[in-house]
C-alpha cells in the first residue's frame, strides 16, 4: 500500500500539471509561451513596434529571438536575445542567479552548467562566426526546448558578437481576441514588411497535445497495473488467513456467527494497516516526487521540478484505493461461506 501510494501522488501529480493546468508544464518545455509571434527584417523593427504599441488588443510584447552561438571549448548553444528579460511571462526560467542585465552578463542552462562545471560568477567565452567575447555568468536557466543547452544575452550582448538581421517579438494579447485576426490585422498594416506571424497558442498547444497523449497513456496504464498488484497481493494474503483460521471460522460458524459477519470482519481486520500504510505512504511520496520528476528529467534539461501537488486529489484517491481493497477483501472472503463445522468435525 505504500508503495502503491507513490503510484497515486505520481500519477495525481501528472494529471494535475500536465492535463489540468498546463502553465507549468509548458513553462518547463517550451520556457516561455505567447499568443503571437512575429518576425521581420531588422530595418523594419520601428515600424512593427509602432502597430502593436498602438494596438489596444496588446498586452504586454517584447523581443524574444532565438539563435545560435558556440561555446569555445564547449558546444552549439540555443540563445535567446531579449532586451529586457523582466518583462518574461515565465520568471521562473531562472532558477538561480538572475537574468542579465548587462552587455558582458549571460545565463546558460543548468544542466549544460552542471556538465561543464561551470558556477555563477564564471567566465565563458561565446563565438559567433569566428568572433569570440568573453561573458560573466550571472544566471543558471532551465526549459526542456534545447536539451539543457541553451545560453540567455541581452540585445547589446549579442551585438557585441555581431548584429542582429531578424527580429521576433513575442506579443501577449488581451483575453478574448482572435489571433488569427490579431495577425491578418498586423499583415495588412505591415504587408511585406513581415518575415513570419505565428499563432503561438495553437503551436503550442500541437506541440504539448503529444505529451498530453503519452501522460494519459502512463496514468491509465498505472491505474490498471496497481488495481491488479492490489487485486493478487490481497487473494493471496486472504487465501492463507482462510486456511490459517479455517476451524476458528467453524468453530464460530458453530456458535452462531453468520457468514455476513465472518467477512466484514475479515475485511475489517485489513484496515488498520492499510489506513497506516497509505497515509504514511502519501505523506512520504509528497515529500519525495518533485525530486524524483526531477531525476526523470534531468536528461532534458530540467534539474529542479516544482509541480503542484493536488493534496485533495491525492486524499480521495487514497480513500477511493482503500474503499476498493475493502470491497476486494469482502468478495474474495466469500470462501468463508463454504466452512462448515460439520464437514470439519467429521475430518476429525
Amino acid at each position: 500500500m505504500m508503495i502503491l501510494t507513490l503510484v497515486v501522488v505520481f500519477t495525481s501529480v501528472m494529471v494535475e500539471n500536465v492535463i489540468i493546468d498546463r502553465e507549468v508544464f509548458i513553462n518547463l518545455i517550451m520556457g516561455e509561451s505567447v499568443d503571437s509571434i512575429i518576425v521581420v527584417k531588422e530595418e523594419n523593427e520601428q515600424e512593427l513596434l509602432q502597430a502593436i504599441h498602438e494596438d489596444e488588443r496588446v498586452k504586454s510584447y517584447y523581443l524574444y529571438h532565438m539563435l545560435d552561438v558556440s561555446h569555445v571549448g564547449g558546444t552549439k548553444l540555443v540563445t535567446i536575445v531579449s532586451d529586457d528579460f523582466s518583462k518574461l511571462k515565465n520568471q521562473d526560467m531562472c532558477i538561480k542567479g538572475r537574468f542579465p542585465k548587462y552587455e558582458n552578463e549571460v545565463a546558460i542552462g543548468i544542466k549544460y552548467a552542471n556538465d561543464k562545471g561551470l558556477h555563477l560568477g564564471d567566465e565563458i567565452t561565446i563565438s559567433v562566426s569566428g568572433k569570440e567575447q568573453t561573458y560573466l555568468i550571472s544566471g543558471l536557466t532551465q526549459f526542456a526546448s534545447a536539451i539543457g543547452k541553451d545560453c540567455l544575452m541581452t540585445r547589446s550582448g549579442y551585438q557585441r558578437l555581431e548584429h542582429l538581421t531578424t527580429i521576433t517579438y513575442y506579443i501577449q494579447l488581451q483575453d478574448e481576441v482572435d489571433i488569427d485576426t490579431f495577425h491578418t490585422d498586423m499583415q495588412n498594416k505591415l504587408s511585406t514588411h513581415l518575415i513570419d506571424v505565428i499563432n503561438g497558442k495553437a503551436t503550442y498547444q500541437g506541440m504539448l497535445s503529444a505529451y498530453i497523449t503519452f501522460v494519459t497513456m502512463i496514468v491509465v496504464g498505472l491505474i490498471v497495473l496497481s488495481t491488479f498488484i492490489v487485486s493478487f497481493v490481497l487473494y493471496l494474503l486472504v487465501r492463507v488467513m482462510l486456511n490459517k483460521k479455517k476451524r476458528e471460522y467453524g468453530i464460530m460458524k458453530a456458535f452462531g456467527v453468520t457468514t455476513k459477519q465472518l467477512i466484514l470482519q475479515t475485511a475489517i481486520s485489513f484496515l488498520p494497516i492499510q489506513i497506516i500504510a497509505t497515509g504514511v505512504g502519501v505523506v512520504i511520496s509528497c515529500c519525495i516526487v518533485n525530486p524524483l520528476f526531477s531525476f526523470m528529467l534531468s536528461e532534458i534539461g530540467i534539474v529542479i521540478c516544482h509541480f503542484a501537488i493536488p493534496v485533495g486529489m491525492i486524499i480521495i484517491v487514497s480513500i477511493c484505493m482503500i474503499a476498493v481493497s475493502f470491497v476486494l477483501v469482502c468478495m474474495l472472503s466469500r470462501k468463508i461461506k463454504k466452512i462448515s463445522p460439520k464437514e470439519l468435525l467429521m475430518g476429525e
